[in-house]
C-alpha cells in the first residue's frame, strides 16, 4: 500500500482514539479503544512491511467463501496465498517472474503490477495470474484456475501461453494479443472461449508485411466453424494511400469478420478508407 495512504489512515486512527470519549455518537467500530488499537498496529505493521517489499492484498475469490490473502515478497520473488485474511497456516507458495525486475521499477512501484486477478473460465470463482514476462507490449501470466472443491489454484497450462490475456466477462471470451515488430504492424491475435470445460480459439487474426514492400500490411482471420475446423474468413492488403487516406483490398473471404474488429493503420477515421475488391480487380 502507498505510505501516503498509511500514514492519512494513522493519522486518522490517532485522532479517532484522542476522541473517543468526547464522541459518544461515533460509530462503534471507530469508538472502541480495542478497535482503533488493533487497526493502528495492523497499520502499523503494514507500514513496516512495506520498507522491506512486503505487501498484502485481499483477495474475494467467491461471495461464499470467506476472504483469502495474498502477501508478495519481492525480494524472495515470491507470492503467498492464504486461505483466510490472518495469514494463518500453510500457505500456497508461487514464483514471480524471474526475468522482471523487482530491484527497483514499475514492478516495484506499483507491487500489484504482479498480479491479476479474474474469473478466467467463467466458473463463478475468482483466478490469480502472475505475470511471469512483461515485454514492451506484452505480457505473459502464469494463470492459476481455483477448484472448488479443492480449495486450491492449479496452473492451466495453455492459458499461461497467452499474451496479454484479457477477459470478457460480458460475452464470457478472452482476448489475446501478440505485438511483434513494425511498431506493432506485425501481431498475432485471438479470442477464446470455454467448451466442454477446455478453452478454444474461436478466432485468430494475424497481420504481417507484404513480402515485396514491407508498409503493405496483409490482414489475415480465420474463425472456428461449426464442425470445429479454422476456416478463412477474411485476408485484406492494407496501405497508405495518397497523403490522408488508407486503402483497404479483399484479397480472399468477404468483409464481415474484417469489420467485426475495425483497426485503422493510416488513418483514425472511416470516412478516410478507400475500399477495393480485389477478387475481382487487381489491388
Amino acid at each position: 500500500m502507498n505510505k501516503l495512504i498509511i500514514l492519512s489512515v494513522l493519522s486518522f486512527l490517532i485522532a479517532c482514539k484522542t476522541g473517543v470519549r468526547e464522541s459518544p455518537n461515533l460509530d462503534s467500530a471507530i469508538s472502541s479503544p480495542d478497535t482503533v488499537t488493533e487497526n493502528l498496529n495492523s497499520a502499523l505493521d503494514e507500514l513496516h512491511d512495506s520498507d522491506y517489499g512486503i505487501y498484502h492484498y485481499p483477495l474475494v475469490v467467491n461471495a461464499s467463501l470467506p476472504s483469502y490473502s495474498l502477501k508478495i515478497q519481492l525480494p524472495e520473488k515470491k507470492l503467498f496465498l492464504y486461505n483466510n485474511a490472518d495469514e494463518e497456516g500453510i500457505p500456497q507458495e508461487f514464483s514471480l517472474g524471474e526475468d522482471i525486475n523487482h530491484d527497483e521499477g514499475y514492478f516495484v512501484e506499483s507491487p500489484e503490477a504482479n498480479f491479476n486477478i479474474a474469473d478466467y473460465n467463467f466458473d463463478g470463482f475468482k483466478d490469480l495470474a502472475i505475470v511471469q514476462q512483461a515485454g514492451t507490449a506484452n505480457l505473459v501470466y502464469d494463470i492459476f484456475l481455483f477448484g472448488p472443491s479443492s480449495l486450491r489454484f492449479v496452473k492451466h497450462q495453455a492459458l499461461s501461453e497467452l499474451s496479454a490475456p484479457e477477459v470478457d466477462s460480458v460475452n464470457r471470451v478472452i482476448h489475446y494479443h501478440n505485438s511483434g515488430g513494425m511498431a506493432g504492424g506485425w501481431y498475432t491475435a485471438g479470442i477464446i472461449q470455454w467448451k466442454e470445460q477446455r478453452p478454444v480459439v474461436v478466432r485468430e487474426e494475424d497481420q504481417t508485411s507484404s513480402e515485396e514492400e514491407p508498409e503493405i500490411f496483409i490482414r489475415t482471420i480465420r474463425i472456428l466453424n461449426e464442425q470445429g475446423q479454422m476456416i478463412l474468413a477474411s485476408k485484406v492488403q492494407i496501405q497508405r494511400y495518397e497523403t490522408e487516406k488508407e486503402k483497404q483490398c479483399l484479397l480472399e473471404g468477404n468483409w464481415i469478420e474484417f469489420d467485426r474488429y475495425p483497426n485503422l493503420l493510416f488513418v483514425e477515421s472511416q470516412a478516410n478508407v478507400i475500399r477495393v475488391d480485389g477478387r475481382q480487380n487487381d489491388c
